[in-house]
């Protein structure tokens, strides 16, 4: 699930595990493996991703955050510096 948040409105949709964005989100998980720092912050972004135990927000300045749950079932939230542009296949015109 996508939440789109723009002029103080929210779009949330689904992207299909088939789709164009499934594959380029999944291209640029596999393209940034490096340079996340651990943080406990709170972070409210415009894009958020959400699926079972994951969640990554598109900052709203620079960078994204990544929390999930490990194997063991561990808390873990992530920061990154990341170009915004990199995820606006993700937002709804």
């Amino acid at each position: 699930m996508v939440t789109d948040a723009k002029n103080n409105e929210s779009v949330s949709y689904k992207i299909d595990t088939n789709s164009l964005e499934h594959a380029k989100f999944i291209n640029w998980i596999d393209r940034n493996p490096d340079g996340w720092q651990n943080t406990p912050a709170s972070y409210v972004g415009d894009v958020v991703v959400k699926q079972k135990n994951f969640t990554l927000i598109r900052l709203s300045k620079e960078g994204v955050m990544v929390s999930f749950k490990d194997d063991a079932g561990n808390p873990k939230q992530y920061t990154k510096d990341s170009d915004r542009k990199e995820l606006e296949f993700l937002q709804r015109p």
